[in-house]
């Protein structure tokens, strides 16, 4: 009689984990290469960190600016 168990079996518990390995150590070395680009004209830019107080100014208080113009 087999009985169930919720842990998965052998063979697959060693693709999960190799899988996990993998996708671990390809995401580090595509973020690492994303860090190193260098500038190119046309090209589609790469997500960078702007901070909060950055996202104010361009949204917030360049719209406040123009409504106490008028």
């Amino acid at each position: 009689m087999v009985e169930n168990s919720p842990s998965p079996l052998p063979e697959r518990a060693i693709y999960g984990f190799v899988l996990f390995l993998s996708s671990q150590f390809g995401f580090n070395n595509y973020a690492k290469n994303q860090q190193q680009k260098k500038y190119q004209e046309e090209a589609i830019p790469a997500l960078r960190d702007i901070s909060i107080s950055e996202v104010n100014q361009m949204f917030f208080l360049a719209a406040k600016e123009l409504y106490t113009k008028n």
